[in-house]
């Protein structure tokens, strides 16, 4: 019998600082391990005082481990003299001499005055540009707040000080599909590991494998790893081609990794690619693709398009005076407002005639003549973009749906996996389904809290096509439990609980006197932060509603010598040697050891356009509120919100105890 291997991270990270001569004997013994780790030809012992704690020797080095009836799970791996103390542990009768010998020899060698030694950094394989820096430490807190990259830090920390074994259990548990990928690990071929599925989990990715699923969940409830895993049950089933999608090229990428290493050559049986990917590859593929408009392109064509449709009034039954109202009250709601009408409402939904729009309850235009104006707006602009023979994202994608409904040989996939489908317009989401031979073979996940556009999400516009199964993951594996009620009381007040097995630190909203302060502020929670928690500060996220305003805060925050950067959502190195500043919309589907949520400010955000109605103003609200569920969510480990005492922003008015510590609270 042959049991499932796992392993944790400080493991991985252990295995990389080993000398040479240990790694080359580490496979070969993995191996025996997972073959019979009740012996591992006769060298398992049982360490005396925990109740499924095994070693097993490769040379002066210990391997611990843990076993089930069908798993073998590798916990930490280190030289005999410090493994057992450093995680205060009972060393073996017959390992005494041994390690009392090693003592005796490092006792009367020449120790390194700084913290970290040479062979370690060369074990390790820290890139030599970073040694310097490193040499130079005297203290583990100079560790933490080094400008390099994240994984690199961690590596150090594991093997300088790894963590107590109770946290070593409860570390997430990595699948190693083949003892193969433990040597390409060592080769630098395989940098991520997948995360095991648990039996919730499992019972979940074989739920009703010849039948559409819709699946749901929040946060970091799982849902690309399960999606990654239903793609092999595909494969298992006969599937020949398959799809693997999402909006986000970050996730595609992430995706691309963990497939290739789950199913091997069969990785050559899944396209993988983003959904606009796509729909570009599949349009291109018949005809050439018009030149795209820049957001900022669109905005002075919306423009030039009101003042037309103003200034030439010919609709019988209308009166001028309604038109030029209709008018000035589009005007008033700003021309931003009205190109995300035509992307997120019109376009996105496919709303091909004036009739379609009329109906369509966007909830944002109400007055029906308002909606009248607003279509005009936009026959106007199409026929400015044909003049000049360009295009919106959103009209390329209608395009080529169009295309799609007439090609009898659109269908391509036996199977389509779509992940975070909430980020997805209708006609994408159209599109894509239009490309499996049978619906029954889709499996989606979603989560409707975070659609943060006017379009929103529905479950039963899905439903309707597939005739799908919907079912809900309601497990937390990301965020402590404290940052799970904290995220979740700002969207469902009275209905925030969601299991998670972590726990940690209260979220705290600080209320603070002015910009100086709140700087402080934000710079002494993230380097406590990294204190607590023993992770780097680059790990970190400072999130705020716009680009502006991170901008702001970047210049705040270098000004009293804390390390951040301003990143593009799309661009975004998470390994990077900084503190990231991020939008909240491109937080997105990322996670961070610690989030600090800043800019949150009375008429900035939530930002108030006094020219809505308050139907309108109450969705306004409701889609910052969602972006702003987004942006704490991201956090792992800590979290912490950041508002002014003097006009504080009414989302944070709102963080109440006991979900919230709210330091220097502003008093309603």
């Amino acid at each position: 019998m042959s049991y499932s291997l796992v392993v944790t991270d400080t493991f991985l990270n252990q295995l990389l600082g080993l000398p040479h001569s240990v790694t080359k004997s580490t496979p070969s013994k993995m191996k025996r391990l997972q073959e019979n780790p009740q012996s591992v030809d006769g060298d398992s012992k049982k360490i005396k005082g925990r109740d499924n704690l095994y070693r097993v020797r490769i040379g002066d080095y210990r391997l611990l481990y843990s076993f089930g009836s069908n798993w073998v799970k590798c916990l930490a791996i280190g030289h005999r003299s410090k493994i057992y103390k450093n995680l205060n542990l009972e060393v073996p009768e017959d390992e005494l001499q041994d390690i009392n010998t090693d003592d005796e020899f490092i006792t009367s060698a020449t120790e390194t005055p700084g913290l970290i030694t040479q062979e370690l950094l060369n074990n390790c394989r820290i890139p030599e540009e970073y040694h310097q820096q490193l040499l130079q430490l005297t203290t583990d807190d100079e560790l933490l707040s080094l400008d390099i990259p994240e994984k690199l830090i961690l590596r150090i920390l594991d093997n300088l000080y790894p963590p107590q074994i109770e946290n070593l259990e409860r570390q997430p548990e990595r699948l190693v599909e083949k003892i193969e990928d433990i040597e390409n690990f060592f080769a630098g071929n395989i940098t991520e590991f997948l995360l095991k599925l648990d039996e919730e989990q499992e019972r979940i990715c074989n739920y009703k494998i010849n039948e559409a699923v819709l699946m749901k969940g929040g946060p970091g409830t799982g849902k690309t790893v399960l999606a990654i895993y239903r793609v092999k049950k595909f494969i298992e089933l006969g599937h020949e081609k398959i799809l693997f999608t999402a909006h986000s090229s970050a996730l595609i990428n992430y995706a691309r990794k963990l497939l290739a290493q789950l199913l091997g050559d069969e990785i050559n049986k899944v396209t993988i690619e983003t959904v606009d990917s796509e729909i570009t590859s599949y349009y291109l593929s018949r005809y050439s693709k018009q030149p795209i408009l820049s957001q900022q392109q669109s905005l002075e064509g919306i423009q030039q398009a009101l003042i037309y449709v103003r200034d030439n009034h010919k609709f019988t039954g209308v009166q001028r005076f309604n038109w030029l109202a209709a008018a000035d009250r589009l005007e008033k709601k700003g021309y931003d407002y009205l190109y995300r009408e035509i992307s997120e409402v019109i376009e996105g939904c496919g709303l091909i005639n004036e009739q379609d729009y009329l109906e369509f309850n966007s909830a944002t235009i109400v007055k029906q003549i308002d909606k009248k104006f607003m279509w005009e707006v936009y026959q106007y602009f199409k026929q400015l973009l044909s003049r000049e023979g360009l295009t919106t994202e959103e009209e390329f994608r209608i395009k080529a749906l169009e295309l799609a409904q007439k090609d009898n040989n659109i269908k391509e996939y036996d199977g389509i996996i779509i992940d975070e489908t909430q980020d997805l317009s209708p006609v994408s989401l159209k599109f894509i389904l239009k490309r499996v031979r049978d619906k029954k073979n889709v499996f989606i996940t979603a989560d409707s809290s975070q659609s943060i556009y006017r379009r929103g999400f529905n479950w039963r516009q899905v439903h309707q096509i597939l005739k799908g199964h919907i079912l809900d993951l309601n497990y937390n594996y990301r965020n402590t439990g404290e940052i799970v009620t904290a995220y979740r009381s700002i969207l469902y007040p009275e209905d925030n609980y969601q299991p998670s097995l972590r726990k940690g630190e209260i979220p705290t909203v600080y209320f603070c006197k002015n910009e100086e302060e709140e700087a402080q502020k934000i710079k002494t929670f993230f380097i406590n932060s990294a204190k607590t928690y023993r992770m780097p500060l680059t790990g970190a996220a400072l999130i705020c509603p716009s680009i502006k305003i991170a901008h702001q805060y970047v210049d705040r925050l270098n000004q009293i010598e804390l390390p951040v950067k301003y990143v593009d959502g799309s661009e975004i190195d998470l390994n990077s040697p900084y503190i990231k500043v991020i939008t909240m919309e491109a937080s997105k589907g990322l996670e961070f050891a610690f989030v600090a949520v800043a800019g949150l400010k009375k008429d900035v955000f939530p930002y108030t356009n006094p020219q809505l109605s308050r139907e309108e103003a109450k969705i306004n609200l409701a889609q910052q509120k969602r972006l702003f569920y987004v942006a704490c969510s991201r956090a792992i480990q800590n979290l912490a919100v950041y508002t002014s005492n003097e006009t504080p922003s009414k989302l944070a008015q709102d963080l109440r105890e006991p979900y919230w510590v709210r330091d220097g609270a502003y008093h309603i």
